[in-house]
This record gives C-alpha cells, sequence and structure tokens, in this order.
C-alpha cells in the first residue's frame, strides 16, 4: 500500500450490538467517504438496525449468520470472502479463533489488523482472550489497543509489542454538542423540564454495575425527593433492574427509555451522568456526554480504559472506593450548585475535543491502514 489511494477495507465484528465498536464504525463510514476508501462490514453472527443503517453511507454489510464461535461452515463462508474480494486492509474486531484463522489464511497480501476493545480485563474473558493472544500475538500486521491499560495487557497476554499501536476512541463534537438546551432535550425524554435529571446509558449487563446507580439513586431521592432518574438502554438485566426500582421505593422516580439512538438529545437531557461500571473497555458514553457538557459522577472502574479518561478529564469528578453514599454526595453537590456543574461541563468538552476528536482518530487510523 502506497501513496493516497484509495483503499477497499473490510471490519469483521461478532455482531451489532449497539455498542463501542458499532457506534465507531458509523463513525468511520461517515468518513471513509471523504477520504474515497471503499468500506464494508462482515458480521459473524447477527447484523442490527444501527449497522444496517450503514448502508446510507454506502457500506455494503455481510451477514455470516454463525451459530457459534466454532461454526465452522460459517468460518468457511468468511474465509472464500476473503480469498475472493481481495481488500487491501482487514480489520478483525472478534477475538475469535476460527475468525482469525480465517482472515490470516484467506486474507492473501491484505494488511491485517486485530483490534482489542479492551474486554481482556473481563474476568468472564479473560481465559479465552489470554488463549487468543498465545496463539496469533505475532500473526497480525498490527495490534490496536483502546488504551493505554488495554495495551501493556495484550503485551502482557503474548502480542508482540512492536506490532501494537494505542489508538483511543473518538468522539465527533459536531454531533455531539451543546447547541440543544436541556429542557427541550428532557422534553424529549418525556421529562418535566424544570427536574434535576441524573441519569445513565448503556447495555443492561452485569459489568456495568446498575444495582449501584439504583442504590445511589435511592439515597438521592432521599435527600432530593424530586429528582428524577433516567435509564436509557436495554439488555438481559433490564427485567431485573425494574424490580430492584421497585424494591428500593424509587420505581416512580425513575424511567426506564429502552433502547434510544438520539444520543445528543440523551445527554443533553442529564445534568448529571452518573457512571458506575466494574469494568469498561474505553467508556465511549464519556466522551459523548463531555461533548454535551454533561459533567460526570464516576466510580472508578476496577479495570479497563475508561480509568484513564476519568483521571484526566476535567468534567468528571471521580469516587475511587465505589461507595454509594460518596456517589450520592457528589452528585448531589453537583445538582446544588449549576454554576459549578455548567464550569465542569464547559472544561469537559473542551478536553475531550482537544484530546479525542473524531479527526484525530481518523489520521491516526488512515495511517495505520497505510504503513508497513
Amino acid at each position: 500500500m502506497s501513496g493516497d489511494r484509495p483503499l477497499r477495507i473490510l471490519h469483521v465484528i461478532w455482531w451489532g450490538e449497539i455498542g463501542g465498536i458499532a457506534l465507531n464504525l458509523v463513525d468511520l463510514a461517515r468518513h471513509c467517504r471523504a477520504r474515497n476508501h471503499v468500506m464494508e462490514v462482515c458480521v459473524v453472527t447477527r447484523s442490527s438496525q444501527l449497522i444496517d443503517t450503514l448502508a446510507d453511507q454506502h457500506v455494503r454489510v455481510r451477514e455470516l449468520h454463525a451459530r457459534s464461535g466454532f461454526d465452522l461452515p460459517a468460518f468457511g463462508r468468511l474465509y472464500r470472502l476473503l480469498r475472493r474480494e481481495r481488500y487491501d486492509v482487514v480489520q478483525d474486531h472478534t477475538g475469535n479463533l476460527l475468525a482469525a484463522l480465517a482472515i490470516l489464511l484467506g486474507a492473501h497480501g491484505a494488511r491485517t489488523v486485530h483490534q482489542e476493545h479492551g474486554a481482556i480485563n473481563n474476568p468472564r474473558l479473560k481465559a479465552r482472550k489470554r488463549s487468543f493472544y498465545r496463539v496469533f500475538g505475532a500473526r497480525y500486521d498490527r495490534f490496536v489497543a483502546v488504551s493505554a491499560q488495554a495495551a501493556r495487557d495484550i503485551i502482557q497476554a503474548g502480542a508482540d509489542r512492536h506490532r501494537v499501536q494505542t489508538i483511543t476512541n473518538p468522539v465527533d463534537p459536531a454531533r455531539f454538542s451543546s447547541g440543544q438546551s436541556r429542557q427541550d432535550a428532557k422534553r424529549a425524554l418525556s421529562l418535566p423540564e424544570s427536574a434535576a435529571t441524573v441519569g445513565t446509558a448503556c447495555r443492561f449487563a452485569a459489568e456495568k454495575d446498575l444495582d449501584l446507580f439504583l442504590e445511589v439513586a435511592g439515597r438521592i431521592a432521599r435527600l432530593r425527593p424530586q429528582t428524577r432518574f433516567v435509564m436509557v438502554g436495554d439488555g438481559e438485566e433490564a427485567e431485573r433492574l425494574r424490580r430492584v426500582a421497585g424494591d428500593l421505593g424509587i420505581h416512580s422516580s425513575v424511567t426506564f427509555t429502552g433502547m434510544r439512538t438520539d444520543m445528543a438529545t440523551v445527554w443533553r437531557a442529564f445534568d448529571v451522568y452518573l457512571f458506575t461500571s466494574r469494568f469498561e473497555a474505553f467508556g465511549r458514553t464519556l466522551l459523548e456526554a463531555l461533548a454535551c457538557e454533561t459533567p460526570i459522577v464516576a466510580a472508578v472502574p476496577i479495570a479497563g480504559g475508561a480509568i484513564e479518561v476519568i483521571r484526566d478529564s476535567p468534567g468528571i469528578l471521580s469516587v475511587a472506593d465505589r461507595d454509594p453514599e460518596h456517589l450520592a454526595a457528589e452528585t448531589v453537590g453537583l445538582l446544588d450548585a449549576p454554576a459549578v456543574r455548567d464550569e465542569r461541563g464547559r472544561r469537559g468538552r473542551q478536553w475531550v475535543t482537544e484530546h479525542h476528536h473524531v479527526t484525530q482518530w481518523l489520521e491516526a487510523l488512515d495511517d495505520l491502514y497505510r504503513r508497513r
């Protein structure tokens, strides 16, 4: 690969779940056209409405319909696709052993990139991830980590340190901004315009520790009964979390919105974003909220790249001990001090624009794709 000629790039993902991977692909698709690259996505299992919208950006989406991580016919289809299409770059986001074999055997002549989004920190996945890096740690042309901690982890697990590059996740300040008033945003979420609002947005999964969010909400509700709490998202924990809210006596104060795609509006509707994840690979939601000038109170995760964002951003108040009493006190302190809250928000947006602007991310990726 040389010069500035357009590239043909295939991203291989496990499935189309809304999260950092899918949202990054949406950002990448918007800007690939400006660079005249041809971008395609191969979904190993099943796509999603979000991934399917990439067609509007002239991105072809292919599905393999794999039934498991050991579906040999599905990975045979991936191998044949790679042999037939001859991509310039193949970027693997799966961490699956059979997908890696198909890519490394089938993507003849392509630059191969494996992106680690941080799941190596998750105790449920650690053994499988370490096996992956022991086998393939010197096979891909490059390994991309979304945080310095993820880079250290994959090197320790077996990745060749000379092939590892850290490229943190981005945010597009043009899409996530303070242009919409908080009153209008609250109205869009059917919330009282004058109510103090504390929210979160994520997959409803165990590692997000949304029980802690509700425990903190219960303490705040006792101190400030008019406060509204918003939980945006869905997942396997959804019904149980509704029951927990009821058990805590705050069900009437908590709004479960389900999945939403208008995230700029969601972040503007929150006066404070209360972040509670135990394990967070990077925390793209932190960047989005900061870009919308929404200050954050964060329980520092046990592991993951989000620790770096929380440590460095002036728009985030961190609580290292994850104690619900301390989280509630920090949140109430912001709710009671609008000027401080606004200043935190402004500083947070300035920081995220300087350090995580989408254009910086795109330049880093373009350099990665072209460099041998």
